[in-house]
């Protein structure tokens, strides 16, 4: 809420995430400067050919193949900042941003995700979140992500892929939470 006058009215950023998001784009980043939002950027994602394995291992309680815990800044896909990610991307389709690798946060993956900054959870929707510090770097022109495992090398198989609607950037004074969300299509 932002004071106007004498009435509190709700603050932009929230009406346009709330309001204006296109129900494609499941992936949310909130950026926040000390504790003031300043921005929300979205994204679309594709549960990669592996990354359905992996759901579908979890959901018949098997012991996944791929423990998928790492997320990875890229500034483009194949050289593309505009290249739309694929089901089967794998990590070598990506030009990754240094040291923006992340691991998801304490208790994620999860579903029904009461973060009131994640603007796509729901009650079957399972929520990843990946929170970089303002102190975790500067990273620019970032225009998409994925989520891979720990110790993946240059060609290594994806949970998904992400490309946001527009490119953004994270300095040394703001806070980034990226949360990745996967709903239950009944597909």
């Amino acid at each position: 809420m932002v004071r106007s006058g004498k009435e509190w009215i709700p603050n932009p950023k929230f009406i346009r995430a709330l309001f204006e998001r296109n129900p494609k784009q499941n992936v949310v980043v909130a950026l926040h400067r000390g504790k003031k939002l300043i921005d929300f950027v979205f994204g679309e994602n594709i549960v990669c050919t592996t990354g359905e394995v992996h759901y579908a291992q979890r959901c018949a309680n098997e012991a996944p193949t791929n423990a998928y815990v790492t997320m990875w800044l890229a500034s483009g896909r194949g050289g593309n900042a505009n290249g739309v990610p694929v089901k089967g991307d794998n990590r070598g389709n990506y030009n990754d941003i240094a040291s923006s690798n992340k691991a998801n946060a304490t208790g994620y993956p999860k579903s029904n995700d009461n973060d009131t900054d994640n603007t796509g959870n729901g009650a079957n929707t399972v929520s990843w979140l990946f929170s970089y510090a303002a102190g975790d770097g500067n990273f620019a022109a970032i225009s998409h992500c994925y989520i891979t495992r720990t110790g993946n090398t240059a060609n290594d198989n994806l949970l998904c892929a992400v490309k946001f609607s527009a490119a953004w950037a994270k300095d040394s004074n703001t806070s980034a939470k990226v949360f990745v969300n996967h709903a239950a299509n009944g597909v």
